[in-house]
């Protein structure tokens, strides 16, 4: 899932609508999760702040995990935030992420914000 983030470059308060859609084929990096029922999307807002670009966004999905008695398929709906802070490289500091070129990936943020709202059991 990728950003194209060069509209903000030199840009102080402008923000960039993020509308950002993609199916996960392969579940294996998610504890207990069978398969993806329906695409990730992420909607939210990129903003510009004095070269910090500041993210804020919603991610939903469903996927399919297996019942913890029966095994069968249960259908579970996540719904999940972003909210990260990057910079450049050289900008580095402990709250704000780093990139380099014109692109952000949210590909971990995303892993990251599911797996935090993947339930222990599902029956």
């Amino acid at each position: 899932m990728i950003i194209e983030m060069g509209y903000l470059f030199n840009r102080n308060g402008a923000t960039l609508p993020v509308e950002l859609v993609e199916q996960i084929d392969d579940a294996k990096d998610y504890p207990d999760v069978v398969e993806f029922a329906e695409p990730v999307k992420i909607e939210g807002t990129l903003k510009n702040e004095d070269d910090v670009f500041v993210l804020d966004a919603k991610g939903e999905t469903a996927v399919l995990m297996e019942c913890s008695c029966c095994l069968a398929p249960v259908r579970k709906e996540l719904c999940f935030e972003i909210k990260e802070r990057f910079a450049h490289t050289g900008r580095e500091n402990e709250e704000t992420e780093t990139f380099t070129g014109d692109q952000i990936d949210l590909a971990d943020f995303v892993k990251r914000g599911i797996i935090g709202e993947l339930p222990m059991k599902v029956l």
